[in-house]
């Protein structure tokens, strides 16, 4: 994925820096004690809040505030339950994708506008050029909160960097300002160069990656419901996660079952579910496996 940004200056151009993302994951307000840093999707609505963090050490030597011309978000919308809108605030305090929970949040800070979300399965890019100058100026680079506009009640997620499905996470594009002139022709080609050593071999990649969906129903608010999804003889959990909203696209005045419990368990994910308002409420446990190395 790859977005260019042409931004008109007197005598300047601007050229885009692309940075993945380093760490996301999201956090929930009554699983003050759960971390989901493992989960292929960040939940967004009124009681989960996703955070994400970027590295900027990629950038070229010497970058400062007065080098960039703007800064852009991309997000991709896995999906809209409920259209709302996204406030994205900077946030202080360090965090690791894979132990922080709601109970060890970062402090927010004050946020950008809100920016409507609507669609499901499309590419969300939001400027935040104020806060990547706050960085480049000596504020610490703790990353992003992303909260849903209170009083829009939106409810939806965002691809994370673990999505093996649509595969799109989180990118920070940053446009550097540059005093170059226009390109020169082209030079004559050179001699050939000397061929170097051989680098060392590659870890080896995953393969045979293969989704497995197992769905359910919670009876009654009153019920609860262990649900588990298994990989196949022969592959390895990789990844999972749980959907209290299965098959639902209106959910007005309707409260899905709690997630309780999200975890891998031996060569499978199990998911807890709770609750809820409703009758026979469609769940499911979603476990990513690969074939054993």
């Amino acid at each position: 994925m790859k977005h260019i940004f042409l931004l008109t200056l007197v005598a300047m151009a601007a050229h885009a820096q692309s940075i993945p993302v380093a760490a996301d994951t999201f956090l929930h307000s009554d699983h003050t004690g759960t971390n989901f840093g493992f989960l292929p999707t960040l939940a967004v609505d009124m009681k989960s809040t996703s955070l994400i963090r970027f590295d900027l050490a990629s950038l070229p030597p010497g970058t400062t505030a007065a080098s960039v011309a703007k800064a852009t978000l991309t997000l991709y919308v896995n999906r809209v339950n409920r259209p709302g809108s996204l406030l994205v605030h900077p946030v202080s305090g360090l965090w690791a994708e894979r132990t922080v929970n709601f109970a060890s949040r970062p402090i927010a800070g004050l946020a950008l506008p809100a920016v409507p979300v609507t669609t499901s399965n499309v590419f969300l890019t939001i400027d935040i050029t104020p806060i990547v100058l706050q960085w480049l100026s000596g504020t610490p680079n703790d990353g992003l909160a992303l909260v849903s506009e209170p009083n829009a009640g939106g409810i939806f997620t965002f691809d994370s960097k673990e999505d093996l499905g649509t595969g799109h996470p989180a990118e920070l594009q940053i446009a550097l300002k540059s005093g170059a002139g226009p390109a020169g022709p082209q030079g004559p080609v050179g001699p050939r160069g000397f061929n170097g050593a051989p680098g060392a071999p590659g870890a080896p990649g995953l393969s045979g990656v293969q989704l497995v969906l197992v769905r359910g129903q919670v009876s009654s608010g009153f019920s609860n419901l262990s649900l588990s999804a298994a990989c196949p003889s022969g592959k390895r959990v990789i990844s999972g996660g749980c959907d209290a909203l299965f098959g639902f696209v209106n959910v007005q005045g309707y409260t899905p079952p709690a997630i309780v419990k999200a975890v891998p368990e031996g060569n499978g994910y199990t998911c807890l579910f709770s609750g809820g308002t409703g009758i026979n409420m469609q769940v499911a446990t979603t476990v990513v496996c690969a074939n054993v190395q």
